[in-house]
């Protein structure tokens, strides 16, 4: 399977890392569809940022806890 195939199997996801090794100094949200990521992202200062704009711009999401097989750095996930 390829992203565009998982885009029109699996919902948008937002996942909000907190200072990934691309990003050290910030908190990261990145779209997801299913097990494959986009080139779609953003950089935030702080997690109360990146959760604005998640609640601001996809309002009706919301976030779920982190499994304990996620990488350490992802904080959590927004549906």
């Amino acid at each position: 399977m390829d992203l565009e195939t998982a885009k029109r199997i699996y919902p948008a996801m937002w996942v909000i890392y907190e200072y990934p090794r691309d990003y050290p100094d910030k908190f990261v949200v990145r779209t997801w569809y299913g097990e494959f990521p986009t080139n779609e992202m953003s950089t935030h200062n702080t997690l109360n940022e990146a959760r604005f704009l998640i609640m601001a711009d996809l309002g009706g999401c919301s976030p779920l806890a982190r499994s304990p097989n996620d990488d350490p750095c992802i904080v959590e996930v927004w549906l």
